[in-house]
């Protein structure tokens, strides 16, 4: 390989990262600049920039406001408490003998057996009920009229009921 770096290529992922960063927040400045500029346009009110101290004076403004509601704070501190005790409680559980975990294995594989033998019975139920579809529709398909032509109602029913399907997914 040789020493030459190409453009757009980064070799340390620091520097790809911070230029990532740089052309995120270049992108977003411009933005702004680009919507204030459109307000002014419009002749909208382009709202002023506050200072840290005006920030600082709005949250402790906030602040004595928030004291009289208080009362809602504390039902909302004390469900918050509650529900800190709950998750720190710790309750250490009992070590299972032998014969307890052979037990619950067994129940588990049971459970299991039996779960995958309901679904194989359903799957069976559900292979039978469509073999029985297909002979009613052959039998249906193979109807002939009196004179040993083959009966087209049923075919184009079929047809029909296809269409309809299509239709109701789409």
């Amino acid at each position: 390989m040789s020493g030459r770096v190409r453009k757009g290529q980064y070799y340390n992922p620091r520097d790809k990262k911070r230029k990532e960063i740089e052309k995120s927040l270049v992108h977003k400045s411009n933005l702004r600049k680009k919507y204030f500029k459109l307000l002014e346009k419009e002749g909208q009110k382009v709202p002023e920039k506050k200072t840290k101290a005006e920030r600082n004076n709005e949250v402790k403004n906030d602040a004595v406001e928030d004291e009289y509601d208080s009362e809602a704070d504390k039902d909302f501190e004390e469900e918050k408490e509650e529900s800190k005790y709950r998750k720190s409680r710790y309750e250490p559980t009992r070590q299972l003998t032998y014969e307890e975990r052979s037990e619950l294995i067994k129940q588990r594989r049971t459970a299991k057996r039996e779960e995958a033998m309901e679904n194989i019975r359903t799957q069976r139920k559900i292979i039978a009920q469509k073999n029985q579809d297909r002979e009613k529709k052959k039998r249906s398909f193979n109807k002939k009229t009196k004179k040993g032509q083959p009966s087209f109602a049923p075919r184009i029913n079929n047809l029909l009921d296809k269409i309809k399907k299509d239709v109701a997914e789409n």
